[in-house]
């Protein structure tokens, strides 16, 4: 059947091939086409062949099936233009063996893509050449022990259609190999995980054939089947379309060159009504090579498993996460490309190829051989995942402008760097962003990058960027302790509480010894507002009475060992756009009513309010 305008419908199941040892094809080349239900390649253990190149076909209820009914059923679907629609999916495979070949322009949008479906499927096989494949999911049914099912990524772009963590798994009797077209994988606002390994081609592949007499009378395309030849116990996998013209075979196309062939193969052509078959000769094998992996899209893809794909791994928009078993160490290199561009390593293993980032990100945890930092300010270096550790570089190269998020709880480091070697240059400034969980900085040395190695490179090339909680009265700077690493050095404290002269706070003077000082200078100091305040163990005055409303830009609690109390002697509070932090294991009871707006962060102990005969509150808005 040939369709080139206006528009075939089946009010039910639309069979293409129907009984055994028979041959049906369907071509389109424009119109519409449309299958109320199953639309079945290959029913009854017969041969069958789909192609379109333009036009629409559309299954409203159920699958698209390729080898549908019984072992000896055979199913070749070539998309290369049109579109192609299916929400619930197509089987490749289901009871016998299944090709889909999707190449040029052709848009295929499905539910999801499932291999094999019954204890009689021999082989599923899926070849993206070209256009575009839209699924929610790449899964597998039941199938017989030596059913083999393959994706062959060789330049078609796997859309995601959906997110999921299942959306590509590790599947039985399955690989997914990436050929020299490489991988384009776009996730499409979604978060996907694939955790079947991506793999390169081995040995030989085979070659088109030479066709060397074209036939006559050909009605449609035959099928092509390649089979080893004498002598080759490994060849697997290859699978090719005959091309026709004016009814005469003019080529062969390999859409799948296979694996591991010794021999040149066997090609049989089948079926498609010929007066005279066209006959082919097989040409020498040659080594099949492999390609990369192309991250397009925003949304995360998750890769698991050991991925052992060669080509080049480009992220132009989106992240790659490298996930806990995920490993991509033979990919020549990883290249961010893009605004949104960023790779999180959460693997265990060492990523071993270099990283290029051009403009992007990276994040994560564990070791990374190489980075190299575009002289790029948004270029942007995180550690942890938004958790606490540290992302170990051997050799970073910054080529000028960059940026370092950092993070400390107090004194200790939270997300920091470790390197072997650091080199900068004067090109760009790399801009280094601070937080500390304890909401306020204490004078010291904080680690930013640690090195064992050298470092090429100034201080002068590093600049303070965003510390947040930094006082008012202290001061950041980038220092390079020799031999060590490069540090955030805070000079000069918050206000930190003493209680030295009695148990007030407000925002009258005190005078005599003061209630607050600076630690690192001993000076005493009198509140106003505006400032930030630290209470710690250091003092025995523990309970705090507010005797005006006071407006600190941030309270921090970090108490271990001693109960603090705050009470009133009127009715005063805490007010202003502050935050309130409590660290340590110790416990904060506020008998007051307060009305500050900012964030109430308790990252260890107890913050009670009330003391049972008092009213404590927060504000709704903190």
């Amino acid at each position: 059947v040939h369709v080139s305008s206006g528009t075939l419908a089946s009010a039910n199941e639309f069979h293409i091939g129907r009984g055994v040892g028979a041959y049906g094809a369907l071509s389109i080349t424009g119109g519409t086409v449309t299958s109320a239900s199953w639309l079945c390649v290959g029913l009854n253990n017969d041969h069958a062949v789909l192609n379109q190149s333009a036009g629409s076909l559309t299954v409203t209820a159920n699958r698209m099936t390729i080898g549908a009914g019984g072992a000896g059923s055979v199913g070749v679907v070539n998309l290369s233009g049109g579109t192609f629609t299916d929400n619930v999916g197509i089987f490749v495979g289901e009871n016998g063996t299944g090709t889909l070949n999707i190449s040029g322009t052709a848009a295929a949008t499905l539910g999801d893509l499932k291999f094999a479906n019954a204890a009689s499927s021999l082989a599923g096989s899926v070849n993206l050449l070209g256009g575009t494949l839209t699924a929610n999911s790449i899964t597998k049914g039941t199938s017989s022990e030596a059913g083999v099912y393959e994706i062959n990524f060789n330049g078609g772009l796997l859309k995601a259609g959906a997110s999921s963590a299942t959306f590509f798994a590790e599947l039985p009797n399955t690989t997914a190999y990436v050929r020299s077209g490489g991988a384009n994988i776009d996730t499409n606002n979604f978060n996907i995980t694939i955790t079947e390994p991506l793999v390169a081609p081995t040995g030989n592949g085979v070659n088109a054939p030479t066709v060397t007499t074209g036939g006559a009378g050909y009605l449609d395309t035959p099928l092509v089947t390649i089979a080893r030849g004498a002598g080759d116990t490994t060849g697997t996998g290859a699978t090719a379309v005959a091309n026709l013209t004016n009814g005469v075979v003019t080529s062969i196309t390999i859409t799948n060159r296979g694996n591991g062939y010794t021999q040149p193969p066997v090609f049989t052509l089948s079926g498609g009504g010929a007066t005279t078959e066209a006959t082919v000769t097989a040409t020498a094998n040659s080594a099949n090579t492999g390609g990369g992996l192309t991250k397009t899209g925003a949304g995360v893809l998750t890769l698991g498993g050991d991925n052992t794909y060669t080509g080049a791994t480009l992220v132009n928009a989106g992240t790659l996460n490298l996930g806990v078993s995920g490993n991509i160490s033979n990919s020549s290199t990883i290249t961010l490309n893009g605004a949104t561009a960023k790779l999180v390593k959460t693997s265990s293993s060492e990523l071993l190829r270099p990283v290029v980032i051009n403009q992007g990100s990276i994040d994560g945890s564990g070791i990374i051989d190489s980075v190299t930092v575009a002289n790029l300010a948004t270029n942007t270096l995180d550690a942890a995942n938004g958790g606490n550790g540290e992302l170990g570089i051997n050799k970073l190269v910054f080529q000028g402008a960059a940026t370092i998020n950092v993070a400390h709880s107090g004194f200790n480091a939270s997300r920091t760097f470790f390197a072997d070697n650091i080199t900068t240059n004067s090109a760009g400034k790399v801009v280094v962003n601070a937080t500390n969980s304890n909401g306020a900085w204490q004078a010291g040395d904080y680690p930013v990058i640690m090195y064992s190695g050298t470092f090429t490179g100034a201080a002068s090339h590093f600049q303070v960027g965003t510390i947040t909680g930094l006082a008012a009265q202290q001061t950041a700077t980038i220092i390079n302790a020799a031999g060590s690493g490069i540090f955030l050095r805070i000079s000069g404290d918050s206000l930190t509480w003493t209680g030295n002269q009695n148990g007030n706070w407000g925002t009258t003077a005190i005078g005599g010894s003061s209630n607050w000082n600076y630690p690192s200078t001993g000076q005493n100091s009198e509140f106003s507002n505006g400032s930030p305040v630290l209470f710690n163990d250091n003092s025995t005055r523990l309970n705090v009475v507010l005797t005006s409303n006071v407006s600190p830009s941030t309270v921090v609690f970090d108490n271990s060992f001693s109960d603090y109390t705050i009470t009133t002697s009127g009715s005063f509070g805490i007010t202003g756009g502050g935050s309130l932090i409590k660290n340590g294991m110790a416990k904060v009871t506020i008998a007051t009513i307060n009305t500050f707006t900012g964030s109430t962060t308790i990252n260890a102990g107890v913050l009670q309010l009330g003391n049972g005969s008092v009213d404590g509150s927060i504000a709704t808005s903190s």
